[in-house]
């Protein structure tokens, strides 16, 4: 978002979108010029900075700045709360990605998501839609010991005991649920895998359990 904001406040002083890419690619040289431009200039999801943007008035460019710091105040308000990110928002995420990118043709991964039934739901309606009959969902089980050790070493700010035991009561409420949504559905293979084991044996237990579901 602070890219965006940047590339928004360069238009509301009248420069162009080329001429705002060269400059931040002068300042990143290890970047091409196309790599800047997406980032500076996302045309998808949820902080996108349409074309007509260029040459738009002070008065709207100022309206789009706002509307990013808004929901990213928002967003940092629900973290600070400790709550979880509302269904609507996660599913808002990837559904855009996919609206906007995804052709049909490509394998999915889904990394972290769904967190609760409502999101598995919604997922199942985009497997239908893009008419995925067979859908593999692997769940890492680790006990709350091991979890709790990897977060806390993990350092993030609100990686505190009781900010790592408000997650682990979010996934006790929420997430079993969309497990048990996968567990019960023709259309999924849930695949239940022991995640306290090195990242090799983990990963070969997925391939091989995959291969067998």
């Amino acid at each position: 978002p602070f890219a965006r904001k940047r590339a928004l406040a360069l238009l509301a002083r009248g420069h162009t979108r080329a001429e705002i890419a060269l400059l931040m690619q002068a300042r990143y040289p290890g970047y091409t010029l196309k790599q800047v431009m997406a980032a500076y200039f996302p045309t998808k999801g949820q902080f996108a900075i349409p074309a007509k943007l260029e040459g738009a008035s002070r008065d709207e460019i100022l309206a789009k700045l706002r509307m990013i710091d808004s929901t990213r105040q928002r967003q940092s308000e629900v973290m600070s709360e400790l709550r979880s990110q509302p269904d609507f928002l996660a599913d808002y995420m990837w559904a855009g990605l996919l609206l906007n990118q995804f052709q049909g043709i490509e394998h999915l991964i889904f990394d972290g998501t769904p967190r609760s039934l409502i999101q598995a739901e919604t997922l199942d309606t985009a497997m239908i839609f893009y008419r995925r009959e067979l859908v593999y969902v692997i769940a890492l089980h680790v006990p709350h010991a091991c979890a709790t050790e990897r977060l806390t070493k993990r350092g993030r700010s609100d990686d505190d005991d009781f900010g790592i035991q408000k997650r682990l009561t979010w996934y006790e409420k929420d997430v079993v649920l969309a497990l048990d949504y996968y567990r019960d559905h023709s259309r999924y293979r849930l695949v239940e895998i022991d995640g306290e084991r090195p990242v090799e044996m983990v990963h070969a237990d997925i391939l091989v359990q995959c291969d067998q579901a």
